[in-house]
């Protein structure tokens, strides 16, 4: 575990920032993916079922209209004289009503001719021939009333019945064709039943009605009676309509909305509404296949646009992290060249946005530095320093903190905690580094500004540094002057460890000794050979003009010369490939200060 962490922390934050923002965006699509699915299928499954309502409706009406036609048919020959006469009529034989059969036969062929919706129209009587047109057997009055049509038509006491059932239908045809029967009973002044019409629709007009959908969606549907019995289907391989009770009634008649239901291992949406006219039930059934590849194909499409969207937001999320950290990281380098001394160096600038505004301010205090370095001698060294102080204030310390700030804020709500860090540590070296144009820090925070510069350090190399100190209490808040550890840990950082990848530890310790502070500051790196070592003391002691690589060093001692004495200063002690030890030697007791400098 503590490796993986290791390893985490150890990868750049602007690859950590792109990291965050991939797996951040694949969880909020994955979820919203499973979400969208769900939420369209559903949604189609509605509005699916709203049209559907609309069609079932459209359908009940035709059908409506084409049973109205029927009715309407039957009621004219149930009151038509001419009808009404040839029933009434007293015949001495049944072959005496043949020749008065002639006139009401050609009414009911006329009424044939003018309504393609009827398959057939048979009337009869006792004693006489019947009256029919149409494919259907000529029964006699005795026959008819033996038979389920009669109780049919007597049960509904006058008027019309419809009768769907084809068990019953079936043997009034002279072919297999199914029908839709309108039978009615004729009753006389005694109140009892001397004659029966039946009006034969047929079935291809509630078939006819059925198909009125012109949506691709595989729909079907069905009209079945309130037993559960089907009367008529707009496609006979789907179910078998000579069933004598259809598997979902029992949902319907309980008053279900829309339900799902399974029919030749298919699984279907159902939906119906009652019909107006008689005690049916129109039904569509949708495969549910239909409603899922509608929902996948808009989830796809809301893939490709999130995917689309993601990788655009990636690529400005990489540009904005590269921006944001490179400015800083660019910043932090320059600092760490401008402490070696390198005062040539410039920011790069790139826009008007407050690190710009920074790095410009960077720019102008480096540009009046380097004159001013470039007019001074060695022996001008003190007065050197106070101008270095002047030109640094005049980099508005409230601007810089406030653009740090800004950044941090910036940072915060854009989720990028690393960088807020960053910024957050670079800000406080700064304070420490103005601390108010004073001259002095204490000793406390000489090492808080050493350990805000090894956590940028850490952040360019890995985490690579570890710092580990102890002040004795008393000196805590001793004041030296500022920026004394500091450069000392830089050369650690840029020589000693320079071959060395890991455990890579640096040690500060400070003590009282007979009235001297003696501050040791210790890295465990390659150590400096013998010769070196030698030169460098030689430098520090005698004053000689140091090389470039230890003037950050040689300047440390110059500046505890100028401010407490030239028996105070740095001595260097190691063993090549083990360690490097730097002892400051400081007074105790608070230096007299020259030139009116106040005395903190």
């Amino acid at each position: 575990m503590n490796k993986l962490v290791y390893k985490f922390n150890s990868i750049p934050i602007r690859r950590k920032t792109i990291l965050f923002f991939i797996l951040l965006v694949l969880i909020v699509a994955l979820l919203s993916s499973v979400l969208n699915y769900s939420f369209t299928t559903d949604f189609i499954t509605k509005e699916l079922s709203t049209q559907l309502y609309s069609t079932l409706s459209k359908i009940d009406d035709n059908v409506s209209q084409s049973m109205d036609s029927v009715n309407q048919v039957s009621n004219a020959i149930y009151s038509n004289s001419i009808i009404l006469d040839y029933l009434n009529a007293g015949f001495a034989s049944v072959a005496e009503s043949q020749q008065e059969a002639e006139i009401p036969s050609s009414l009911l062929s006329a009424i044939m001719s003018s309504n393609s919706n009827l398959s057939s129209i048979y009337i009869a009587r006792p004693g006489a021939v019947s009256l029919h047109q149409g494919q259907i057997f000529d029964y006699a009055w005795e026959s008819i009333k033996l038979s389920s049509v009669y109780d049919i038509a007597y049960a509904a006491n006058g008027d019309a019945a419809w009768i769907n059932d084809y068990y019953i239908t079936s043997h009034l045809l002279t072919e297999n064709n199914r029908i839709i029967c309108n039978a009615r009973l004729f009753y006389g002044a005694d109140n009892e039943p001397y004659a029966i019409s039946l009006v034969n629709m047929k079935e291809s007009v509630l078939t006819a009605a059925l198909t009125v959908d012109n949506r691709d969606s595989g729909s079907t549907y069905l009209i079945m009676d309130s037993a559960g019995k089907p009367i008529v289907h707009s496609e006979h391989s789907f179910l078998n309509v000579y069933t004598e009770r259809l598997p979902f009634v029992d949902q319907i008649l309980s008053d279900h909305d829309s339900f799902l239901f399974t029919i030749n291992e298919t699984d279907y949406l159902v939906n119906w509404v009652p019909s107006n006219i008689l005690d049916w039930y129109i039904v569509s059934f949708t495969p549910l296949d239909y409603i899922q590849a509608n929902a996948f194909n808009a989830m796809t499409n809301a893939i490709i646009v999130f995917a689309i969207s993601m990788v655009l937001a990636a690529f400005l999320s990489f540009v904005f992290s590269k921006n944001l950290t490179g400015s800083i990281m660019e910043l932090s380098t320059l600092f760490n060249k401008i402490e070696q001394g390198d005062f040539t160096v410039r920011a790069t600038i790139k826009g008007n946005d407050e690190i710009n505004q920074l790095a410009q301010q960077f720019n102008s205090m480096l540009g009046q530095l380097q004159n001013t370095v470039k007019a001074l001698s060695d022996e001008q060294i003190e007065k050197q320093m106070i101008e270095i102080n002047a030109l640094q204030e005049q980099i508005n310390p409230h601007f810089l903190y406030n653009t740090l700030e800004s950044i941090n804020s910036l940072a915060i709500i854009k989720g990028y905690t690393d960088i807020s860090r960053l910024v957050l540590a670079l800000s406080r070296m700064l304070r420490l580094s103005v601390n108010k144009g004073q001259l002095h820090l204490t000793l406390s925070q000489e090492v808080e500004h050493v350990q805000n510069y090894l956590y940028i350090q850490n952040i360019r190399h890995d985490n690579k540094f570890t710092l580990r100190y102890r002040i004795a209490p008393e000196l805590e808040n001793y004041p030296v002057i500022k920026l004394l550890f500091q450069p000392l840990v830089e050369n650690s950082i840029l020589h000693g460890f320079e071959s060395k990848e890991t455990n890579c530890v640096m040690y500060i310790r400070a003590v009282l000794k007979d009235d001297r502070v003696v501050i040791a500051v210790v890295d465990n790196g390659s150590g400096i050979d013998d010769d070196t070592l030698e030169n460098i003391n030689d430098i520090l002691q005698n004053g000689k003009k140091p090389s470039r690589r230890i003037y950050g060093i040689f300047n440390i001692n110059q500046r505890i010369h100028l401010h407490y004495g030239n028996e105070y200063g740095l001595r260097y002690e190691s063993a090549y490939g083990h360690y490097t030890k730097i002892t400051i030697t400081l007074p105790y007791t608070k230096p007299q200060l020259k030139d009116g400098e106040p005395n903190v």
